[in-house]
């Protein structure tokens, strides 16, 4: 049996782990989330009474240094940037593959900001729990219910603040070349597909 050496340099070995960093953070949240699911007085304890109230403070005090939302200009800037990238990409100034790569490391990142800043919340004790409250007669229909159409209205908002630029970046795409303008066109099927459910 042969040995099998592999080498790699310092620089190699770099780039590697600037590509892969994000998606080891993002495995690792992931596990921890899996974790959290099945523990939720370990969640209470440890991330809603401890860590949570100290990154509520920080936030807070950033958000009150600024007369706006800090939410809706980070997901103004994540369009823009979106978009921008995209541009780059038809132009050629940037490659599909670093492109793309970047918005999946993107992803990634905002997978982690979400659980670490809020999302670990989600797998508390329920509030029945908390305060002890013994009625019975509660149905959770409408709790789950009003839980997921929290989730689905912003998604609905990107959507439709979406559309029109994408509509008029198809124009211009079908201007320019006629192949990428059919691409985009199924995009926009997809779009009013989910605008019509």
């Amino acid at each position: 049996m042969k040995k099998i050496n592999i080498r790699v340099s310092k620089n190699q070995l770099r780039k590697i782990i600037l590509i892969i960093w994000p998606f080891i953070l993002a495995l690792l949240v992931f596990i921890s989330v899996r974790y959290a699911v099945h523990n939720s007085r370990f969640v209470d304890l440890y991330y809603s009474t401890g860590i949570y109230p100290f990154i509520a403070k920080l936030i807070s005090g950033l958000s009150n240094l600024v007369p706006f939302s800090i939410w809706d200009l980070f997901w103004v800037m994540t369009i823009v940037l979106l978009i921008a990238g995209l541009i780059l990409a038809i132009f050629r100034k940037v490659k599909w593959k670093t492109y793309g790569l970047s918005v999946l490391q993107s992803a990634a990142l905002l997978y982690v900001f979400f659980y670490v800043v809020w999302g670990f919340n989600y797998f508390r004790p329920k509030i029945e729990t908390r305060v002890s409250w013994k009625n019975k007669n509660l149905t959770m229909r409408f709790s789950d219910q009003f839980s997921i159409q929290s989730f689905l209205i912003p998604i609905q908002a990107m959507f439709r603040f979406l559309l029109p630029i994408i509509q008029q970046l198809t124009v211009w795409l079908r201007s320019r070349t006629g192949r990428t303008a059919r691409n985009w066109e199924s995009i926009i099927r997809m779009v009013h597909d989910y605008q019509r459910r």
